[in-house]
């Protein structure tokens, strides 16, 4: 399903990270990268490296959470967002599209969402 393909993982609690990374390659992820926070992600991204999917925590009391899963979203980057807030779990204004888990992130969940970003869309 998602063989050689690269992720971004942004995520300030770095077992949680490592719970999302581990997930990913038991999918087929060859690389995913682990960054605590958004500056960390932007300075990747400027640097010209691109990823096949992104998953990015989101917090409601800090905007530019929201406003760089918008941007990668406008770039066109697959995305899913992670939280804790109650009050995201049912979706945040502007990013109506993209899968929001809450956290902890049952595999499962995390597993479907990816599936379904990279499955034919006439597959099953």
């Amino acid at each position: 399903m998602s063989e050689g393909r690269s992720a971004l993982i942004v995520e300030g609690e770095y077992l949680v990270g490592l719970h999302i990374q581990t997930i990913l390659e038991a999918y087929g992820f060859t690389d995913a990268t682990i960054v605590p926070g958004i500056r960390e992600a932007k300075a990747l991204l400027r640097g010209e490296t691109a990823f096949d999917l992104a998953v990015v925590e989101i917090a409601l009391d800090r905007p530019d959470t929201i406003d760089f899963a918008r941007a990668l979203r406008d770039a066109k980057t697959p995305l899913i967002g992670t939280t804790t807030d109650l009050r995201a779990h049912s979706g945040i204004a502007g990013l109506d599209s993209v899968p929001i888990l809450p956290k902890p992130i049952p595999e499962e969940s995390l597993a479907d969402a990816v599936s379904a970003m990279f499955l034919p869309p006439d597959t099953p």
